[in-house]
């Protein structure tokens, strides 16, 4: 039983060590993906925050610009220093679920000059997959870099919460 016990004590440590399920994440163009994530050891990468994340965590960007190409599978926070200091740049799929919030403040979100087959459809900034996903946005620039706007959403009955937004 003391060896049962001593085990599950010794995996819970490692597993908290490596970062597993963690609600409060921290990225920095100075961290690195092997970091546990914490304030003083943040990651690299967006992608990697998301992977290491739980559904209802924050992730929280230092200021820099972060490359993303990601998918987004849960509920998820994702919090800045600022619109004009903190910048995502790319695109971002959502596919949280049911009733399952996304949730960008104070964040820059700007696409590439890139575009699908057809030149009139660019690279979406935000693609929602979800029916019934909601997506919040507060305090958030929005950059479009590529021809005209595309709205990306595969299905209907999207909600969006737009507070405080500038799009350009």
């Amino acid at each position: 039983m003391k060896r049962r016990l001593l085990f599950l004590f010794a995996l819970f440590m490692v597993a908290t060590s490596v970062g597993w399920g963690q609600t409060d994440l921290y990225v920095s163009s100075s961290g690195s993906d092997d970091a546990v994530g914490g304030s003083d050891t943040p990651l690299a990468t967006i992608a990697k925050a998301i992977e290491k994340a739980t559904d209802g965590a924050t992730i929280h960007l230092a200021e820099g610009t972060f490359p993303v190409s990601s998918t987004i599978p849960k509920a998820l926070t994702i919090v800045g220093e600022g619109k004009d200091k903190s910048v995502l740049k790319g695109y971002l799929v959502i596919s949280a679920g049911t009733q399952k919030n996304v949730s960008f403040q104070n964040v820059q979100l700007t696409n590439e000059a890139k575009v699908y087959s057809s030149p009139t459809k660019p690279v979406p900034l935000i693609l929602m997959k979800d029916q019934s996903a909601v997506l919040s946005l507060r305090g958030c620039a929005l950059i479009n870099n590529a021809k005209g706007w595309y709205v990306g959403i595969t299905k209907l009955r999207k909600e969006c919460n737009l507070l405080e937004m500038s799009i350009g």
